[in-house]
């Protein structure tokens, strides 16, 4: 199953400081922060569907992943700096993130305005086969 390709690595502390290049020692063998191949075939289909959010008690969790000023993919906050999404918001494990930005919180897409855009440091992709990758937020 494909939950299967989640690695979930206890103990491992990552902070604002932690160093790419130190972080990647730490992880299994087969998991890289970055990987220099591209990690898929960019598809014309994406999530879609689901249900409407009218009111949330906490939303804090939900992240919209910016392509320029435009939404482009969802995520969710997992940790402080950290959003989960899907490799397929990217065409690549190492794109350009310049163009990326998230604005954390944002339930409605028409209130992008009221939530601050944060940077993207990192992109996290999962190992061969999974469709997940990790987001690290920029300071």
């Amino acid at each position: 199953s494909r939950l299967s390709s989640l690695v979930i690595i206890e103990g491992l502390n990552i902070s604002p400081e932690s160093n790419p290049d130190e972080l990647s020692s730490l992880l299994p063998q087969g998991i890289s922060l970055v990987s220099k191949t591209s990690c898929f075939i960019h598809k014309t289909t994406r999530i879609v569907g689901g249900a409407q959010v009218h009111k949330a008690k906490d939303g804090s969790w939900v992240v919209s992943i910016q392509k320029g000023n435009t939404h482009w993919c969802g995520g969710s906050l997992i940790r402080e700096e950290w959003v989960l999404t899907d490799q397929q918001c990217f065409s690549s494990c190492v794109p350009d993130l310049s163009e990326y930005s998230v604005q954390v919180g944002l339930l409605h897409l028409n209130s992008s305005s009221d939530h601050p855009r944060l940077g993207i440091a990192h992109v996290v992709c999962g190992p061969e086969g999974s469709n997940l990758a990790l987001l690290k937020l920029a300071k």
